[in-house]
């Protein structure tokens, strides 16, 4: 009877250390969960800045380094401000398929970035959108518009522009009004999402180069192979674009 007891009082002894390891496990788990989250934060950090540099001309006798950065910084600063997360969900004749999640380019025009970001913030908004052009494997390019969104801002820094070419970045191609003599700035009546894929041949990254999308963001959760949506979409017949609908949607 005494031994009974005593291997009992083991017992459960032991289930509180399993409890206990059980915990540990999780807590390791949780920390190698954001430490992944991190990396490709990071990672997502250098290939901008890498972009950046290979885009940012160098110091001459008539042009300081400082002078070269400073817009750069203003914008990175600026960008900062707001921090959005895109979510482009893509139906097939209404049936969910997929979802791309984009992260925004810190050198992407921040003023655009903050007024698409309040206007779709926690509630999808459906664009009159539908695949404008598409090439097996290599790009989609997704027209964007919306009656309600027809945002204003200054003319961007050229200086600094960087395009969309490669798997796992996302461009955009504007299509602007002029405003009246005068005015300054544009209004953005529709514009298009530009997804490269895996352009391997020359001819290939000859015709996602041309189509001079600047680098918005890049998506999220794409490390060695293309999101799923974006490859279907890439293999529809220009007869069946239209059966593709878009919502998009923000978060912080």
């Amino acid at each position: 009877m005494e031994k009974t007891k005593k291997l009992t009082a083991v017992l459960k002894k032991r289930k509180e250390v399993q409890e206990q390891l059980d915990a540990i496990v999780k807590s390791i788990t949780a920390v190698g969960d954001q430490v992944k989250k991190l990396q490709e934060e990071n990672n997502i950090e250098m290939a901008e800045l890498i972009s950046l540099i290979e885009v940012t001309p160098q110091p001459t006798a008539s042009s300081s380094l400082l002078n070269v950065i400073s817009p750069v910084m203003a914008k990175l600063v600026l960008s900062s401000m707001q921090s959005y997360i895109f979510i482009l969900k893509v139906s097939d004749y209404f049936v969910p398929m997929g979802e791309i999640r984009i992260r925004p380019a810190s050198t992407f025009h921040p003023e655009f970035v903050q007024k698409l970001g309040q206007f779709c913030y926690n509630s999808p908004k459906n664009f009159v959108s539908t695949v404008a052009k598409a090439q097996v494997g290599v790009f989609v390019s997704i027209s964007m518009t919306h009656a309600s969104f027809r945002p204003t801002f200054a003319a961007a820094n050229q200086t600094t522009r960087i395009s969309a070419l490669n798997m796992g970045e996302v461009g955009v191609i504007f299509k602007k009004k002029n405003q009246p003599v005068g005015v300054t700035s544009n209004t953005i009546t529709d514009w298009n999402f530009f997804i490269p894929l895996n352009p391997a041949t020359k001819q290939q990254k000859k015709i996602v180069s041309s189509a001079a999308a600047e680098l918005f963001g890049h998506i999220i959760d794409t490390c060695s192979s293309p999101n799923k949506a974006v490859t279907e979409m890439s293999k529809s017949q220009k007869n069946e674009r239209g059966r593709y609908t878009m919502s998009l949607e923000s978060h912080q």
